[in-house]
């Protein structure tokens, strides 16, 4: 190895390494911290725009003709580590934290958020500053977003070819590891998972439309298969739990890895894009 890339290595540091926990693990971080656990990606945005849009004292609070809006610091999110800054407006920034509690709190629908303004105008250094400020959010313990990774050890199960002890198949839709428990299940779960929580917290989390999703969302169609797979081949039920494992969901937009962004000199697709007028019109 030449001095170069030694001396390289000593002055990179080594990538994060994601901590893979097992579900029981995650149960007791749920039971402890549940608002920090049971979030879903529209709830970690919210979190992130409030950690680094950092409101200022309003000087002119007692004007009579004060227009109502907060001053933020948007520099630990616009500004600071970032090779393009953007620095937005009081009204911008307001905006921002309405629309990022509004998609927080409202029902769990696709959206589509269109940032409109003339060439130069900054949108490009909004959106990039964004994403890279929210992937390294998402590195940190309070931007913990889990997902399913199922390990499935073969040695469990009956009248199966044991080719292999383990079996690593991550979910295709990065979902929350407490959607695998079916439906019906998982009211009466989370209420003796969060017996010694506060009043206030299981009414939030019970009751609010922010958590909507924890009650009406499936996961997805491949987790749900290996689960009804898996289930009647164990000997002992509670080994399925064991073959779930939780890791945190890490975003990049550069190799669009849960972020994907078309620019407008982006090539259009050249598949035929097939319709149904009779389906696409119910």
């Amino acid at each position: 190895m030449s001095k170069a890339r030694q001396q390289l290595w000593e002055e990179m540091p080594p990538p994060p390494k994601l901590k893979i926990m097992n579900f029981h693990e995650f149960e007791e971080k749920v039971a402890e911290k549940p608002l920090r656990y049971l979030r879903n990606i529209s709830q970690v945005f919210h979190d992130m725009i409030e950690t680094y849009l950092i409101p200022q004292e309003d000087k002119y609070k007692d004007d009579p003709e004060r227009i109502g809006y907060v001053p933020y610091n948007a520099d630990p999110l616009f500004v600071e580590d970032t090779d393009y800054p953007f620095f937005p407006g009081m009204i911008f920034a307001n905006n921002l934290v309405t629309a990022a509690k509004t998609l927080k709190e409202s029902a769990q629908q696709n959206k589509l958020w269109v940032f409109y303004g003339y060439p130069g105008s900054g949108k490009s250094y909004f959106l990039n500053a964004l994403l890279q400020k929210f992937e390294t959010y998402t590195y940190t313990p309070e931007g913990f977003c889990p997902e399913i990774v199922w390990q499935i050890d073969t040695t469990k199960l009956d009248e199966v070819e044991k080719t292999r002890e383990h079996l690593e198949i991550p979910c295709p839709s990065h979902d929350h590891p407490l959607l695998i428990i079916p439906k019906k299940y998982r009211e009466p779960f989370l209420s003796r998972l969060l017996a010694n929580q506060t009043e206030e917290v299981k009414n939030r989390i019970f009751s609010s439309k922010e958590y909507d999703w924890l009650w009406k969302k499936e996961c997805c169609t491949i987790c749900r298969s290996l689960w009804n797979s898996l289930y009647p081949l164990l000997k002992n039920r509670d080994d399925i739990f064991s073959m779930i494992k939780v890791r945190p969901i890490q975003y990049d937009r550069r190799t669009g890895e849960g972020i994907c962004i078309f620019g407008p000199g982006d090539k259009k697709t050249t598949e035929e894009v097939i319709r149904d007028e009779t389906l696409q019109g119910r």
